[in-house]
């Protein structure tokens, strides 16, 4: 997105057009001396992002118009902003193949979101079964959600396929905390490991 500046004054570049979004100048109705053409800016730049299909943006500026003194435009705000933040979360990304798969659940994996994390790795690994990697990462996926045997089973067959995930495993600060539970720990011993 291009910045332009927000207000009646020639364009002073990015700087002033985010300070023109912050919060804290989108006074709220109650606050004195509260702009209205800031708000009045903020709504239709909002409208404009909305009418382009940029809902994750109009979102945040139909949020920061709803805070402005002008009641109607306020509430119009909020009801843009609810019809925003529904068609972003209906909004997927379009993933065409098993890497789509696991690039999205490892984002998805190192956002915190595990139960969708899971979901599109176990499709990565349904779609190419012999990519060591992918069973890697679901294993410690569900290892996160508490599901050791699904996470011994996939970190043993990430081993089958590239022998060297045991030590990867053993090393990798993400399995730290599962690498002493059993079924894990013994699949990670030294004992077993002949590719140290």
């Amino acid at each position: 997105m291009v910045a332009r500046s927000v207000g009646h004054e020639p364009n002073t570049g990015a700087a002033s057009y985010w300070r023109a979004c912050e919060p804290s100048v989108a006074a709220s109705p109650e606050a004195p001396g509260a702009d209205a053409g800031l708000q009045t800016e903020l709504f239709e730049r909002a409208i404009d992002l909305f009418r382009a299909g940029d809902f994750a943006q109009a979102k945040i500026f139909f949020e920061r118009a709803a805070n402005g003194p002008l009641r109607d435009m306020a509430h119009s705000a909020r009801v843009h902003a609810r019809i925003c933040q529904q068609r972003t979360s209906r909004d997927g990304p379009s993933l065409q193949d098993a890497e789509d798969h696991y690039n999205y659940g490892i984002a998805l994996l190192n956002s915190g979101n595990l139960e969708s994390a899971a979901k599109h790795l176990e499709t990565a690994v349904e779609l190419s079964p012999d990519k060591d990697h992918y069973h890697y990462s679901f294993a410690l996926c569900c290892g996160l959600q508490n599901d050791f045997e699904k996470a011994y089973a996939h970190l043993q067959r990430a081993i089958e396929l590239w022998p060297q995930n045991r030590t990867l495993a053993r090393h990798d600060p993400d399995f730290a905390r599962l690498s002493n539970l059993p079924p894990l720990q013994k699949l990670l011993s030294l004992e077993q490991s002949g590719d140290e």
